[in-house]
Order: C-alpha cells, then sequence, then structure tokens
C-alpha cells in the first residue's frame, strides 16, 4: 500500500511536436525530447518501403536482434538500416517491435502499404 508523503511523485509533461522534435513543460521547466525518426533523414543504404532508419541510430544492435530478416549493420559506417522491407505478418511485427524498441527513435514507418 503506497503512503502519501506529501510529495508530488506524478511528472506531467505537455508536449508540443514541431520540425525539431517534440517541446514540452516539466513543472515549469522547458524540456527538450528526442526527435522522431525523419524519413528526410534516411541514411542511404535503406531500401524503399515503409520502414527506414534515419542517420540518429546509434548502432545498439535492438533492431538486428528484434527483427534479424529486415536490418542489417553498415560495418563501415556504425549504423544499421533496413535492407529488406517486411514480407509478411510476422517480419512486420518484428519490424513494428524493432520501431517501438529503438532507444533513440531512429527507425521510422511513413505509412507506406507492405505489398
Amino acid at each position: 500500500m503506497r503512503r502519501d508523503t506529501g510529495r508530488s511523485l506524478a511528472c506531467f509533461v505537455r508536449l508540443r511536436f514541431g520540425p525539431g522534435g517534440r517541446e514540452g513543460k516539466r513543472g515549469g521547466e522547458s524540456v527538450r525530447f528526442a526527435r522522431v525518426a525523419d524519413p528526410r533523414d534516411k541514411v542511404v543504404e535503406t531500401v524503399p518501403g515503409k520502414y527506414y532508419v534515419d542517420t540518429q541510430c546509434i548502432d545498439c544492435d535492438v533492431c538486428r536482434v528484434t527483427a534479424p530478416s529486415n536490418f542489417q549493420r553498415g560495418e563501415d559506417k556504425g549504423y544499421s538500416y533496413v535492407f529488406r522491407q517486411p514480407a509478411g505478418p510476422d517480419e512486420e511485427a518484428q519490424c513494428q517491435e524493432a520501431m517501438d524498441s529503438c532507444p533513440v527513435e531512429a527507425i521510422g514507418d511513413d505509412g507506406a502499404p507492405i505489398p
């Protein structure tokens, strides 16, 4: 059972989305959040289609572990990219999970339909 200590543990943030990312206020203090993946900033190796990786990728390996059939590492570049778009519902789910798990939000979904 939680005891009320008189301190506020809630952290409410109002967000404003703009071209440079997300901004908000937390307790009167301005806060800058990481931007979402930018389709204008795709890495060149990414194949055309729904999913892409942008240049803020930190090569953490999350996407390659989550969706190995779709993401590959650019060995000499130090980032990952989409080398094959998903070919079915299982791969689609894996790519979605990779996008949701990306710690820097470098994976995007431009809404293109999966053939």
